[in-house]
Parts: C-alpha cells; structure tokens; sequence
C-alpha cells in the first residue's frame, strides 16, 4: 500500500491542506530556527524541503533521515505533514519521538492523515507558548506554558 495520503481523504480535510500565508512562512521558520541553533554553537545537519504536491516524498524522507541526526523539526500544513510522514516510517533510524513540529502541524487533521500511532511521540509548542505531543491516536495539547502563573 502507498503511503501518500489519497485524493479525497484530503478533500475531507481542507483546513489541512491550506498553507500558511504566506506560504513560504514554513520554510521561513525553518530556516530562522537553524540560524538561531547554529548561533548557539549548534549543529544542523540539513534543512530540507518538500513539495506541497508530489507523486511521492520518498527523496524529503530519505534526505531527512540520511543524515541521521539526534531529532527532527517538521513545518508545514498537517496535510504535507502527514505526506512526508507516510515516507518516513519506513526510513531506517527516523523514530517520532524524536521528532519535534512547528505549532502548524499540531491539528486533529493531521492525525486523521496519517496511520494510527505512525507519530506517536512526535511533540512540540503551541502559538501561546504551551506544548503539544502526539500519542496513538490523540492529539494532547496544553497551551499553559510550563511554570506560568496565573
């Protein structure tokens, strides 16, 4: 079975689909987030892209997990989200819980793209500061940032 997310199981989630405006937003905060790591004396190992319509994302995937890093930062709208996720399970070494998400992809859609548990563990913040992380099939989502008083 193909891992690409069909057709219309994406027209059920149109939200999902709808880039963030404008939509080179992702690829913006993925390249302000390695500058500031590499300031801080940290190490990335590559920032990849991927297409937001394509036949496969095998070549995202295997660019992504290549490398082999000690964790993964994914941006992008839930739908590309969940398309590169279905190439990255079967990539050696690439494990969710070891991977972390901008606040775009932290959305019911996306787990409503992608196979039960297939990101299981995947964590990250939310827009207010809060955090979010992904179990078997729950989305779990605390927008208190840790140690704010009220």
């Amino acid at each position: 079975m193909s891992p690409r997310v069909p057709e219309p199981t994406l027209a059920r989630y149109p939200a999902a689909s709808q880039p963030p405006q404008p939509h080179t937003a992702s690829a913006g905060a993925a390249d302000a987030l390695a500058a500031a790591w590499t300031a801080d004396a940290g190490q990335v190992l590559a920032v990849v892209d991927w297409p937001a319509a394509a036949a496969s994302w095998l070549r995202p995937a295997q660019r992504l997990a290549g490398s082999q890093p000690d964790a993964w930062i994914l941006a992008d709208t839930p739908a590309g989200c969940a398309q590169l996720a279905g190439r990255l399970t079967g990539q050696p070494g690439w494990t969710p819980g070891r991977t972390f998400g901008f606040a775009s992809v932290a959305t019911p859609d996306l787990l409503a793209l992608t196979p039960p548990g297939a990101l299981a563990g995947m964590t990250g913040a939310t827009a207010a500061g809060g955090s979010w992380r992904i179990g078997q099939s729950l989305l779990l989502v605390s927008d208190d940032p840790e140690g704010a008083t009220p």
